[in-house]
């Protein structure tokens, strides 16, 4: 029978093992478990193992790794070293030098990246401007009567191939503002790809100014365009008026301006020798008021200052009656100024024999062409 090997116990010399024979422990081995055990009160603990071959065999390519990298580190070519002088003045430098140091590296990182977010942006605003997917097609104008679609595209610079993206519409509206009809212009761009909209607001004659030319004259009383050669007007000739004093824009030519308008509404309301039709022209005057000239009998008639409906309503009454006595034939003045009366003046030579004393209290008749005013046209007395 195979010996059995004793069992080691930790209470020291003369422990027993299990089949009770007395244990042999080396002297200097029990010395020492005894000294632990009566310095910690307990029994030592067993020692440990050895550890098992996947332990050494992780412990093996850990220290191989190790090399390795060793070797690459040598083998590796040698990094910039920093001047001594310049690492000991950086070690040494100050917290607010450090941080600048910092603010300055984030802001260049910083730099670098906006300039990488610009440069794309670039790129894609050059492809896409270039792309024919956004050239405008299809042009909607409104608001045009005297202008034609041609000269609106022209100005606008749309009559030739032009890229929605890369379109200046201030400019556009600034070259539609120069044409000699148009008041205001605005552009829009329809739902992108290839769509724009141009508004046209026309200016709107009123009156035809003379001045160092004829213009036409909007409601405000601004000369906007000269006529042309061959173009009949069908309004009336505004006279007495001045290019600086139209385009000042003063009270006084306003409220002037608004005098002669307000006795074209009147004219143009009535139906008998004095509708605004039948006027050729109305002259102002600072000093004596409004003097209105007919298209076909080449009467003058001088109004002066208002009441106009009430003196264009008197001027109606004398007229007809004159007709209806054959008696408007060679007259060439009619003057309303010291109102009520009416003072109707012929040419010279032409007064019907017939008229004598009038019955109108309205009318007050002369014969000559001398008077206070020239006669366009009269002989000479």
């Amino acid at each position: 029978m195979r010996p059995t090997r004793p069992t080691r116990f930790p209470q020291g010399q003369g422990a027993r093992d299990r089949l009770g024979r007395k244990a042999v422990i080396p002297l200097g081995r029990a010395r020492k478990i005894a000294e632990a055990v009566s310095a910690r009160g307990k029994a030592p603990e067993a020692p440990q193992r050895a550890a098992p071959p996947a332990a050494n065999a992780a412990a093996g390519f850990r220290a191989a790794r190790g090399r390795e990298r060793e070797r690459q580190r040598q083998q590796a070519p040698p990094r910039p070293r920093v001047p001594a002088a310049l690492r000991s003045a950086l070690r040494g430098a100050p917290g607010a030098l450090r941080r600048l140091a910092s603010l300055c590296l984030f802001a260049v990182a910083g730099a670098a990246v906006l300039l990488v977010i610009s440069s794309a942006c670039l790129y894609a605003y050059f492809y896409f401007s270039e792309s024919d997917y956004f050239l405008i097609k299809r042009h909607d104008i409104r608001g045009i009567f005297r202008v034609s679609r041609q000269e609106v595209l022209a100005a606008a610079g749309l009559d030739r191939p032009v890229n929605t993206l890369s379109y200046d519409t201030q400019a556009a509206v600034r070259n539609l503002m120069s044409l000699p009809w148009v008041e205001d212009a605005d552009i829009s761009r329809t739902p992108l790809p290839d769509g724009i909209t141009i508004r046209i607001v026309e200016y709107k004659p009123r009156a035809v100014v003379s001045l160092d030319r004829l213009y036409h004259m909007d409601g405000r009383g601004r000369p906007f365009k000269s006529l042309e050669p061959g173009e009949n007007p069908d309004k009336p000739i505004v006279s007495g008026f001045t290019l600086d004093e139209l385009l000042a824009e003063g009270p006084l030519a306003a409220a002037a301006v608004n005098e002669v308008f307000e006795l074209m509404d009147i004219l143009d309301r009535r139906s008998d020798d004095w509708r605004l039709d039948e006027i050729s022209e109305i002259r102002r005057d600072a000093d004596i008021g409004i003097t209105l000239f007919t298209r076909s009998t080449g009467i003058e008639a001088r109004l002066g200052f208002g009441p106009f409906a009430e003196k264009a309503a008197r001027l109606g009454r004398v007229t007809a009656r004159l007709r209806a006595r054959g008696h408007l034939e060679g007259v060439t003045h009619m003057n309303l100024e010291c109102s009520p009366r009416v003072t109707v003046r012929w040419a010279r030579g032409k007064k019907p024999p017939d008229v004598g004393v009038p019955d109108d209290p309205e009318v007050d008749e002369e014969e000559g062409g001398a008077g206070p005013w020239p006669v366009p046209g009269a002989p000479p007395a």
